[in-house]
C-alpha cells in the first residue's frame, strides 16, 4: 500500500463534468472490434532527476483525470456491438504504485503488472508506478490506455501533470489551462460531419483504396505482437539538418514528405511496382469548425487512412509528385475511417503503416529525464501492419523505424532496404543542395 493521506487543496469548482454516451471514433472501433478490451497502452517511461512526493503525485493523476474527460471513458460489448460512456468522476481508483525492484527484469516485471491493471471496462486507465531500486536513479512509468489518448495527447497530459504538481509542492489549488472541446464534443460533430459534407471525399478515396495492391510476403497470415521484431536507421543530426534545410529551399518540403519520397520509390523498385500504397497517420486535430477547437482535446483523435504514392522515374519529378499526392489528402485524411464506419467504403487492411511523430521539445524537461516510450500489448495480440514504419525526429537527427513480423519479412530484406532508404535520402540531399538556387518558382511553390 502507499503511505500518503488523499487530502489536499483542491481546486476551484470547474464546470459539470461531461456526462452520458460518446460515438466510437474509428480507431477505437478498429482496436476493440480486433482485439476487445485486451491491453493496449501508450507507456513513458521517465528517470527522476528530483524527489517526487508521492502523496502530491497522487492527487495530481487525479486532477489529470478531473481535468480530461477521456480518461473518464468505460467500454462494453453488447450483442457484438461496443459502446463508450463517461464514468462517475469518484476518485475511487489509486492512480500511484510505489514497488521496489531488485534487477532490471523485476522492473520488466513491475511494469508488465502496471500495464495489465488498466481495465476500459471498469476503469483505470492511467496510472503511474514509482519504480525504485536500491543505489540507483527512481525510475517513473505512466501508462494510459490507447482508447482515450494517442501520442499527441501525451503532451497535454505530461504538461498538466507537472503543472498540477508544482501547484500543490506550493500549496496552491490545482488550476490547469483551460480546456478545448471535450471528447465527446469532438466525435459528436464528427459523427454528423460524416453524414454530410466528408461524402463528397467518397471517389477520392475509392481510388485510393483500388491502388492498393499486395506486397510481396512471405506470408499473409495475421501476425502476433509476440513475432515483432524492429530495426532503426538514425541519420546523423547534420546531414539531417542539412537535408531538411536543402529540400525546404528548394522544394518547399516538409520532413515528412521527403522520407516518404525516399521510401516510396525505395519500396516502388524493391516490389517492381509503379506505385506503392501506404497507410498513412494524421493527428486528427483539424480546424473543420469554428466553433469547436480539438488542438488540446485528450482522445484517440488520430485518423488513419490509405494512400496511393506514385514517384516519378527521376529524383526531381518524384519530388513533386509525392509531395503534390500528400498535400491533395483533404483535412488530414479524417474522412476516410469515418466513412468506413458507416458503411461508404470498404476498408482496406494495411501492409504498410507509416506515422511521422512531430518533435516534442518538451519531453525529458523539469524532474523527468526519458528513457524510453512506446506501446504495450500482449504476446497475441494482433500486429497492425505486416511493417509499421515510425519516423521523426530526436533533437535534430532523424530516424525511421521498422516494426515487423519475423513470419512476413526476412530481416535481410529490411535491413537492405534501410539501406537503399539511406542511399536515397543521401541523393535527395545532394540534389536538393545543388538545386536550391537554380529551379524555376513552379517547383519552389
Amino acid at each position: 500500500m502507499n503511505a500518503y493521506s488523499p487530502l489536499s487543496p483542491l481546486s476551484p469548482a470547474g464546470p459539470e463534468p461531461v456526462m452520458g454516451a460518446v460515438p466510437l471514433l474509428p480507431l477505437q472501433a478498429r482496436l476493440l472490434e480486433r482485439q476487445g478490451a485486451a491491453p493496449c497502452n501508450r507507456y513513458l517511461l521517465f528517470e527522476l532527476t528530483e524527489a517526487l512526493e508521492p502523496g502530491l503525485l497522487e492527487q495530481a493523476l487525479q486532477a489529470l483525470v478531473t481535468q480530461h474527460d477521456a480518461l473518464r471513458l468505460r467500454f462494453a460489448e453488447e450483442d457484438g456491438v461496443w459502446r463508450q460512456w463517461y464514468g462517475e468522476p469518484d476518485g475511487r481508483h489509486e492512480l500511484l504504485w510505489l514497488r521496489a525492484a531488485d534487477d532490471e527484469a523485476g522492473i520488466a516485471a513491475l511494469a508488465a503488472e502496471v500495464q495489465r491493471g488498466l481495465d476500459p471496462r471498469s476503469g483505470p486507465l492511467l496510472r503511474a508506478c514509482r519504480l525504485s531500486r536500491a543505489g540507483r536513479a527512481d525510475r517513473l512509468l505512466l501508462v494510459v490506455h490507447q482508447l482515450v489518448a494517442d501520442g499527441l495527447s501525451w503532451r497535454w497530459l505530461l504538461e498538466d501533470l507537472l503543472a498540477a504538481y508544482r501547484q500543490l509542492a506550493t500549496g496552491r489549488c490545482v488550476a490547469l489551462p483551460a480546456k478545448s472541446a471535450s471528447f465527446k464534443a469532438w466525435a459528436e460533430r464528427l459523427h454528423d460531419w460524416a453524414a454530410g459534407p466528408a461524402r463528397a471525399q467518397r471517389a477520392f478515396w475509392r481510388a485510393q483504396e483500388r491502388a492498393c495492391s499486395q506486397l510481396p510476403l512471405l506470408s499473409r497470415e495475421p501476425a502476433c505482437e509476440g513475432q515483432r521484431r524492429h530495426l532503426e536507421l538514425i541519420l546523423p543530426a547534420d546531414f539531417s539538418r542539412e537535408l531538411l534545410q536543402a529540400a525546404r529551399q528548394a522544394y518547399r518540403l516538409r520532413a515528412d514528405e521527403v522520407l516518404l519520397t525516399a521510401l516510396s520509390r525505395v519500396l516502388c523498385a524493391w516490389s517492381e511496382q509503379c506505385c506503392v500504397c501506404l497507410h498513412l497517420q494524421g493527428h486528427g486535430r483539424m480546424p473543420l469548425f469554428d466553433d469547436l477547437d480539438p488542438d488540446r482535446t485528450v482522445g484517440w483523435l488520430s485518423s488513419l487512412y490509405p494512400l496511393r504514392l506514385q514517384p516519378a522515374a527521376d529524383l526531381p519529378g518524384s519530388l513533386e509528385a509525392i509531395r503534390e499526392q500528400l498535400r491533395a489528402v483533404d483535412d488530414g485524411g479524417l474522412a476516410y475511417g469515418l466513412l468506413c464506419r458507416r458503411g461508404e467504403l470498404a476498408g482496406v487492411a494495411p501492409q504498410v503503416l507509416f506515422d511521422y511523430r512531430e518533435p516534442d521539445e518538451d519531453e525529458g524537461t523539469g524532474p523527468l529525464r526519458l528513457l524510453d516510450a512506446g506501446l504495450w500489448r500482449e504476446a497475441d495480440a494482433p500486429l497492425d501492419a505486416p511493417l509499421c514504419i515510425a519516423a521523426g525526429q530526436r533533437g535534430d537527427a532523424l530516424y525511421l523505424r521498422f516494426d515487423f513480423s519475423s513470419s512476413q519479412w526476412q530481416r535481410p530484406t529490411l535491413e537492405g532496404l534501410l539501406q537503399r532508404l539511406q542511399d536515397e535520402l543521401r541523393a535527395i540531399r545532394a540534389h536538393c543542395a545543388h538545386a536550391s538556387g537554380s529551379l524555376s518558382p513552379r517547383r519552389r511553390a
